[in-house]
C-alpha cells in the first residue's frame, strides 16, 4: 500500500509537455492565448486582427516562452514582417 501511494504522489508531480497557441493582437500587440474555442475565433470573426500565431510545446510555462520569442521578434525588427519559423530542439 506504501507503494501505491508514492506511486500516486509521483504522478501529481509528473508535468505533460502540450502545445500551446498564442495570438498577438494587432491592435494593442498583448499576447493572449488561442485553444479550443478561442482558435476558431481568431482563424473566423477576428481573421485580420493578429499580428502572428506563436506555437509552443514546452512541458510548462508556454506562455513565457511565447513572450520570450515574440520579444525576440520584435527586437530584431520582423514583427511585422511575413515568414514563418519553425524551430526543433532536442
Amino acid at each position: 500500500m506504501k507503494n501505491l501511494k508514492s506511486f500516486e504522489s509521483l504522478l501529481e508531480n509528473i508535468n505533460e509537455s502540450s502545445t500551446d497557441h498564442y495570438v498577438v493582437n494587432s491592435k494593442n500587440k498583448k499576447l493572449y492565448p488561442s485553444r479550443d474555442n478561442s482558435r476558431a475565433y481568431w482563424q473566423g470573426d477576428k481573421k485580420g486582427t493578429i499580428d502572428m500565431e506563436i506555437e509552443v510545446f514546452s512541458s510548462g510555462n508556454g506562455k513565457k516562452y511565447a513572450q520570450e520569442i515574440y520579444d525576440a521578434l520584435k527586437a530584431a525588427g520582423l514583427e511585422n514582417k511575413y515568414f514563418s519559423i519553425s524551430v526543433k530542439v532536442k
